[in-house]
């Protein structure tokens, strides 16, 4: 019994000493961690007492985040047309209303005024969420943490960041009120669309300043905080509008609305129609954009940039290209062909420009960006080379077949009018003419001339420069006539007249360049009174105007890749080009058919109101009467029965040579076979006798 009482007793003992152990290793234990947790406590306190100074006084020093501020692009009157880069505009707490707040709120933060900056319970929430699904499916940080991590941190998750992130939250909410986090919060955060915080997205999506957002449109808003391109209603509004549903869903278990409240919210949200941001000429906008130097950006967060745009010519150039491609004029081969056009004052300020058929599809601006051949609209500068070395519009060409080395240039309809004018050469768009006016001034000085006009790229010093293979846009080709128009004075196009700040100061004017010519103003008005011919009785008649003198000249490429109309009249220069992105041919589309319409379609209602005003023209002697009179039309008729006849006769003796051709090779037949058999008879009576013997 003893001994038994001696064994319990070491026993005892030992348990005895086993626990102490334990107590003193979790003592040790609970000291290092209080002591780890007081260094990071101290570690914390201390970041953030550091950060804290770097902290501005005011909380409207970190409102807005953007890296570069927005262009508002304002038309001829002052009106907006679009806005590019990033949008912002300040939203005030008295100014976000009820229903945004509650729903941001709900969503991101329900415990923001109750924490410090960082908000335990939630950060357990989303520890447990994320444990449960295996995967990050929710955050934990608290609305303070989100601006410090807007504010100042990039978007990676490291430790070190996390760290920075909770120092920069107690340091904000040490710093400012929580209305004015609040604030900050409202004003930094993406929101799709280039649009920077809240009121910015109110006013793009909705047309709605954020006091006015219903419950469903602030939800659908809040909801965009956490993904916004894939949740953004301009791209996915399906998904959007489900994204809502969760908004509001959250705003009833918080108990933020009632049940019936959110029966409503459910049926608004369902109503809800995709926002439409629409804006007039696109195109224009990107072009305009780009015209802004980047060293303007050091005195402006936000520019508005004053243009030269006229929204009546951009809505009638617009639908006159819409009209008709859904006409019968353009073919169902053509349906996936494209159009551009460009409208401008005699001064070059741009009227209209449209760069494509639609926007939405593409936003690449046939109208400045393409590289396109030119085809027989290049040729006035030809001629203008040609006046340049002495030529004048009654001077005779020869309208005949020629080769030069190896090329044989050949008329469109591969008919020829023999000598005529150069003026009828033109109207007429004769390929060959064109050719020897070139070899006549040399094709040197028609490089020289055309790069005169204001062509940023030098034409190729090739033969064939004469049929347009140069390579141009609309735009350039719209300032190199307006310098035909103006009596050879150069007119670079241009669509910005003025930029300056948001509400503040003016950055720049335009300055109205100095005079120059490019050619002689007898010159010029010589080719403008040439190509008014072109329009009255040559390939441009379908682009006539009644009452307002017209003088323009079509283009069509080979193959007919490219075609081409460009005129003006005494207040407005318009070109319009039809083609394909792919560079197949349109089906048989020339100048002077849809291009030609589509001009006449968008000028004729812009000049109705318009006093008529008349061309800068001259004439060598009366040339319109001239070289169109019934002697010139039979001496026509005559070299064209000339030439039938010839190719009559060329034809006879094609046919007789083919008849001869086949009577000798019967012939030579006949005679084959006749050897054939006679060598044949020998054979056969040589093994006969054979036979005999």
């Amino acid at each position: 019994m003893k001994a038994a009482r001696g064994v319990g007793r070491s026993v005892g003992g030992a348990a005895d000493a086993a626990g102490w152990a334990v107590m003193r290793a979790l003592r040790g234990a609970a000291i290092v961690a209080i002591a780890v947790c007081a260094c990071v406590a101290a570690a914390v306190l201390c970041a953030t007492w550091e950060v804290k100074r770097q902290l501005p006084d005011n909380h409207l020093a970190l409102i807005d985040g953007r890296d570069r501020g927005s262009v508002t692009v304002l038309d001829r009157n002052g009106q907006v047309l679009g806005v590019r880069g990033e949008r912002f505009q300040l939203l005030t707490m008295d100014e976000a209303g009820r229903n945004l707040v509650d729903a941001i709120l709900t969503t991101e933060d329900r415990r923001f005024f109750w924490h410090i900056g960082i908000d335990p319970l939630g950060l357990a929430r989303a520890l447990m969420v994320n444990w449960r699904a295996g995967r990050t499916e929710q955050g934990g940080s608290s609305i303070t943490q989100q601006v410090a991590k807007l504010a100042f941190l990039d978007s990676g998750r490291r430790y070190e960041r996390k760290f920075r992130e909770a120092a920069l939250a107690l340091a904000l909410e040490w710093r400012f009120t929580k209305r004015e986090i609040l604030e900050i919060y409202l004003n930094r955060p993406v929101l799709g669309g280039g649009a920077f915080g809240f009121r910015a997205a109110a006013k793009l999506y909705f047309k709605k300043e954020p006091r006015d957002l219903s419950r469903a449109e602030a939800a659908l808003l809040a909801g965009l905080l956490r993904a916004p391109s894939r949740w953004s209603p301009l791209s996915n509004f399906e998904a959007a509008q489900g994204r809502a549903r969760v908004v509001v869903d959250a705003m009833l278990d918080a108990e933020t609305i009632t049940p019936t409240a959110h029966q409503a919210a459910y049926a608004e949200i369902a109503a809800l129609q995709p926002p439409r941001v629409q804006e007039s000429a696109s195109y224009f906008v990107d072009w305009a954009d780009a015209q802004i130097p980047e060293h303007f950006w050091k005195y402006a967060s936000d520019l508005v940039v004053q243009t030269t745009l006229d929204p009546e010519a951009q809505i009638l150039a617009e639908a006159s290209i819409a009209n008709v491609f859904s006409s019968e004029l353009v073919s169902r081969r053509d349906a996936d062909a494209e159009a551009a056009a460009v409208v401008l004052g005699l001064d070059g300020s741009v009227r209209a420009m449209v760069g494509g058929r639609d926007y939405a599809q593409s936003q690449f601006n046939r109208a400045s960006q393409s590289s396109r051949q030119l085809g027989s609209a290049f040729k006035p500068f030809v001629y203008a080379a040609a006046l340049d070395v002495g030529v004048s519009p009654a001077s005779y060409v020869d309208d005949e077949p020629i080769t030069i080395g190896d090329w044989s240039p050949k008329n469109y309809t591969d008919r020829y009018l023999g000598p005529i004018p150069i003026t009828v050469a033109l109207a007429k768009s004769s390929n060959v003419a064109a050719a020897r006016l070139a070899q006549r001034a040399g094709v040197p000085r028609v490089v020289r001339t055309t790069q005169r006009f204001g062509f940023k790229e030098e034409p190729p010093a090739v033969r064939s420069l004469a049929l347009g293979v140069m390579q141009t846009n609309p735009l350039e080709v719209a300032s190199a006539y307006a310098t035909i128009a103006r009596s050879g004075r150069i007119t670079p196009a241009y669509g910005v007249t003025e930029i300056r700040a948001r509400g503040g100061s003016v950055l720049w004017r335009r300055r109205e360049p100095e005079p120059r010519q490019a050619i002689s103003r007898v010159d010029a008005e010589y080719l403008t009174g040439m190509l008014r011919t072109v329009v009255q009785y040559g390939t441009g008649r379908r682009a006539d105007l009644p009452g307002h003198p017209v003088a323009g000249k079509t283009g069509t490429t080979q193959d007919h890749r490219d075609a081409w109309f460009a005129g003006f009249t005494g207040s407005h220069v318009a070109v319009v080009w039809m083609g394909k992105d792919d560079f197949t041919p349109l089906a048989k589309v020339t100048g002077g058919r849809v291009p030609a319409q589509i001009w006449r379609d968008a000028m004729e209602p812009l000049h109705a109101p318009l006093q008529v005003a008349a061309l800068s023209s001259r004439s060598a002697g009366s040339f319109d009467e001239m070289d169109f009179s019934p002697e010139l039309e039979q001496r026509a008729a005559a070299f064209r029965r000339l030439q039938d006849n010839q190719r009559a006769a060329e034809r006879l003796e094609r046919q007789r040579a083919a008849e001869q051709a086949r009577r000798t090779a019967r012939s030579d037949r006949r005679r084959r076979a006749e050897s054939a058999e006679k060598v044949s008879r020998r054979f056969r009576e040589r093994w006969r006798r054979r036979f005999r013997d």
